[in-house]
């Protein structure tokens, strides 16, 4: 096979680096025992301890039926539910049930025991090229913005490339599909899965696995703001039950100081610009009654917010509007919408202008009666003060939580302050010691993991390695601090010692997806094909339908000239996403050097008509 023939690794190789070792860098040092993570605050709720029992909704309900059954119809209480039956709103409708996106045909159908989504290619003569379809198993989403659909394989969940828009009752892509359209190979995060569904079993150090059961409650439960309840339905039990204001096996978001009261929200809609689990803890440790910067680092961007925002950001604008400034921290979330039931299209304008004069009822609008009758619907204090503002959701749109006093006015500065050289600052940094060790890691963690590592000067790109080498030292089995590490030390033209960072982090935890994916792209970029085929191995066996793991188990298999393992490695990929032109494109070559000349064509013509129309 002659060596032009390799030269196909161009279309999915990393760039290539060369290894340039830093004489002054540091490796990682062994320790004994770790430097444990900062101690975490106490509260004098009982229900705030680690080891406090769920009891789930169903005990709630018992003795609060009635607010279970409004809060069923909110929002949260909508935010996930499995595929079932034909009360699925999608058809319900008389909107049609399929799309066409740059040459592919999308389409859902339900055949009576299951929803079922397609991607199919036609040619010039409407004949199927190729077609991909899924059972999808869980819906994400109450609607308001929109509703998308997750995929089971195994024990990995994926998301499907097409959701439900109902502002506009039609189908479309998903989020982001419109950029970078993933086909049925985008990977379902716990992150997503923290905020769309109760509690999530994600698989520690993995990209997408789950634990069955997959999730113990659908819905955003009861307890995710309340807190775990066994001691309060114990109480309850027992007939002890005590006033509300002096329980303390419950927790009343209502009761809580402002710091502690905003974390409830915070869990879900203080998006930022990156979010990290801080060393030591886990999203879930995480309980009503207690900090939420203890456990989640919210970095944004430090120039502000004055940009389309993140759909779920809604605290971060709410923090720089004048209504939660003059409040003095006292307006909430809650102070304008109740978490137990969303006011129905006729009464949302009334809803929300009480809540408006709750505060202002005083000073009063000091627009004209004629001009707030003309707003629609009439009177209407949101229209005009949280008007609707793009976001990054596709077909969606939020409304402005900087509550301008003017639609078209000039949204206030952040207020946050910009670290010498970093585009992110800590949303608590007046919460923490920004000099501490533990801030500072937070904080390079937190840049490796966004996507501004190349917006920031080289001094900076050395306060990084220097930081987060200091940080694995502390802390070896900082697998967040190891693989940033890496990254950064990459970031530097430092392989060697990139690599070297990586292995010692796989060698103490050797199924983490996150390393070893990390170790096979950088042995990958510097030809270390031995190294690398280990890595993908390894990789496949964790988790056999990420295509990314496929397709550099082509680059790899090229790169050791090994042609067998090549065309299996591109059919596995097409197998995933049949509408990978490039994969298919390397797999005719390579079956033409093997003169394997009746497949090759076979796929030429598959590639020749799926071609984008003129």
């Amino acid at each position: 096979m002659s060596a032009a023939l390799f030269a196909v690794i161009g279309v999915l190789c990393l760039a290539g680096c060369s290894s340039k070792p830093d004489p002054a860098a540091k490796q990682p040092a062994a320790r004994v025992e770790a430097v444990p993570p900062p101690a975490v605050s106490t509260s004098a709720y009982l229900n705030t301890r680690p080891d406090v029992p769920y009891v789930g909704d169903a005990r709630c309900a018992e003795c609060h039926r009635e607010i279970c059954e409004s809060y069923a119809t909110h929002p949260m209480g909508q935010s996930m539910r499995k595929v079932g039956g034909l009360d699925v709103h999608e058809f319900d409708r008389q909107a049609p049930t399929s799309f066409e996106v740059d040459g592919l045909t999308y389409s859902a159908s339900w055949d009576g025991t299951q929803m079922v989504h397609a991607e199919r290619r036609f040619d010039g003569q409407g004949e199927l090229v190729h077609e991909k379809s899924e059972a999808v198993a869980y819906i994400v989403g109450a609607g308001s913005h929109g509703r998308s659909y997750l995929i089971e394989r195994g024990d990995s969940l994926w998301m499907s490339p097409m959701t439900w828009y109902p502002q506009e009752a039609r189908w479309a892509l998903s989020p982001g599909y419109e950029k970078l359209n993933q086909h049925f190979t985008r990977p379902v995060l716990s992150d997503c899965m923290f905020c769309h569904s109760n509690r999530a079993h994600h698989r520690p150090h993995t990209v997408n696995l789950y634990d069955p059961p997959v999730f113990s409650g659908l819905t955003v439960g009861c307890e995710r703001c309340h807190g775990p309840g066994e001691r309060h339905v114990a109480r309850q039990t027992r007939g002890d039950a005590a006033d509300e204001s002096s329980d303390d096996t419950i927790v009343n978001p209502r009761q809580l100081e402002p710091g502690l009261r905003d974390s409830v929200c915070q869990q879900c809609h203080l998006a930022g610009a990156v979010r990290i689990v801080r060393r030591g803890r886990d999203q879930y440790d995480y309980r009503p009654g207690l900090p939420w910067h203890e456990y989640m680092a919210v970095f944004v961007k430090s120039q502000g917010t004055n940009e389309p925002a993140s759909i779920t950001s809604h605290e971060e604008q709410m923090r720089i509007s004048r209504c939660h400034i003059s409040s003095a921290s006292k307006m909430a979330c809650i102070s304008c919408h109740d978490p137990h039931r969303k006011p129905n299209s006729e009464e949302k304008t009334s809803y929300f202008r009480e809540r408006c004069n709750s505060c202002h009822r005083n000073a009063g609008c000091k627009e004209s009666a004629e001009s707030r009758a003309r707003t629609t619907p009439e009177d209407n204090c949101i229209a005009c003060h949280m008007p609707a503002m793009s976001s990054r959701v596709q077909h969606a749109a939020m409304t402005d939580h900087r509550i301008p006093r003017q639609a078209n006015a000039a949204p206030p500065e952040s207020g946050k302050s910009r670290e010498s050289g970093w585009p992110l600052t800590l949303f608590h940094r007046d919460l923490v010691d920004a000099d501490s060790p533990e801030f500072q890691r937070d904080l390079a963690v937190a840049l490796m993991q966004s996507n501004y590592p190349g917006q920031v000067n080289l001094q900076t790109q050395y306060d990084v390695v220097r930081i987060l080498t200091a940080a694995v030292d502390r802390d070896p089995r900082d697998f967040d601090a190891v693989e940033a590490l890496a990254h950064a030390q990459l970031g530097l033209n430092h392989t060697a010692e990139a690599l070297a960072t990586i292995d010692a982090g796989v060698e103490k935890s050797p199924h983490n997806e996150h390393l070893l994916a990390g170790a096979m792209s950088i042995a990958a970029s510097n030809q270390k094909w031995d190294s690398a085929q280990d890595y993908s191995d390894r990789l496949i066996a964790v988790n056999p339908h990420h295509v990314h793991y496929r397709q550099m188990a082509i680059q790899i298999a090229i790169g050791k000239r090994d042609a067998d393992a090549a065309v299996k490695a591109c059919e596995k990929v097409l197998e995933l996403d049949p509408a990978d032109r490039q994969v298919r494109q390397i797999l005719i070559q390579l079956l033409e050097g093997q003169r394997r000349l009746r497949e090759a064509q076979r796929h030429s013509e598959v590639l020749n008509r799926s071609a984008p129309r003129p």
